[in-house]
């Protein structure tokens, strides 16, 4: 497994919102999120979210938030 390295400036510069959503349910032609969140959800997720949300037929899922991932690395891990 690769190891990613964070800006030190984006590690202190964001405070946490204990209201941040880290996960978006898609499936059933309904999806939590939508293509314009690509900063959210990366590339794939806003994919997955716009094909759902067009009445495509995507699995069901889910998309772990790229600040949930921020988050990760700022503690160094599961606490």
């Amino acid at each position: 497994m690769a190891t990613m390295t964070i800006p030190e400036t984006e590690v202190r510069s964001k405070s946490t919102n204990p209201a941040t959503k880290y996960v978006y349910s898609f499936g059933g032609g309904k999806a939590d999120g939508n293509g314009k969140m690509k900063d959210d959800l990366g590339g794939k997720g806003a994919g997955l979210a716009e094909m759902t949300n067009a009445g495509l037929p995507v699995p069901p899922g889910l998309t772990i938030a790229t600040e949930a991932c921020r988050e990760y690395m700022r503690k160094g891990g599961v606490s």
